[in-house]
């Protein structure tokens, strides 16, 4: 079996960087599906990942850009885009897809992550219990 002409793919998975904390809510919250925006110190850690994206693709005009619709991620994702397709020179349009958004974590998402982790806990013993 030949392997000649086969072609490798790179996939750089970018996550979304720091969010704003709104207002009422505990600093280290589990946000989830919540759309929240970027912290100014969260842009500029999504503007370093669009350019390191864009300095490592091998060939900047065979990018796709893909994020859920959440402006946390949009925001790094059109970022990538324009970096990566700045240097191809191509324009390069990001595919939101809602199935890529995080876990949707309810009345859990209200709460800090200790205390959520601790209402999982207590469900998971409530549960093994009966």
């Amino acid at each position: 079996m030949s392997c000649e002409g086969s072609r490798s793919l790179s996939v750089y998975l970018v996550r979304h960087g720091q969010v704003e904390i709104p207002a009422g809510k505990p600093k280290r919250c589990m946000y989830g599906a919540f759309d929240v925006p970027l912290s100014a110190y969260g842009k500029l850690q999504a503007e370093a990942g669009a350019k390191f994206v864009a300095q490592n693709v091998r060939d900047p005009r065979l990018v796709r850009v893909v994020s859920s619709d959440l402006q946390r991620a949009r925001f790094g994702a059109l970022a990538t885009a324009k970096c990566v397709g700045e240097r191809g020179g191509n324009v390069i349009e990001v595919d939101e897809l809602s199935a890529l958004r995080e876990i949707n974590w309810g009345r859990l998402g209200e709460e800090t992550e200790r205390e959520g982790l601790e209402c999982v806990r207590d469900a998971v013993r409530a549960g093994t219990q009966q």
